[in-house]
């Protein structure tokens, strides 16, 4: 379980992301609520449910719920699974955007 300074910390992360950085995790994941991207988020951030819950402003049986829902929803079994299943996506999308700037880069 996280001390407060590491809760700190998780706030300041929480603060220092881009604005649209949890709309890039739900258009990663059109199955999941936003809430549920959200929890997903900061479970494949490598915190536990538990801190996730606590920077999110919500109950850890919330947070469990929502992980619970996007296990289902994925067809995932366990945390780490989630937490492959987001990994893999998010590498998709970067590879999908250096592809795209190097097809611009190579036009010009």
């Amino acid at each position: 379980m996280a001390n407060g300074n590491t809760i700190d910390l998780l706030l300041q992360i929480k603060d220092s992301n881009p604005k649209g950085l949890i709309d890039v995790v739900v258009n990663l994941f059109p199955e999941l609520t936003k809430r549920e991207a959200e929890t997903l988020y900061w479970l494949s951030t490598g915190v536990h449910v538990t801190e996730a819950a606590k920077v999110m402003s919500i109950s850890d049986e919330t947070a469990n719920s929502h992980i619970k829902k996007c296990k289902f929803k994925l067809n995932m079994k366990s945390n780490t699974d989630l937490r492959l299943i987001y990994n893999s996506r998010l590498m998709h999308l970067q590879l999908a955007c250096l592809l795209n700037i190097s097809a611009l880069v190579l036009k010009h």
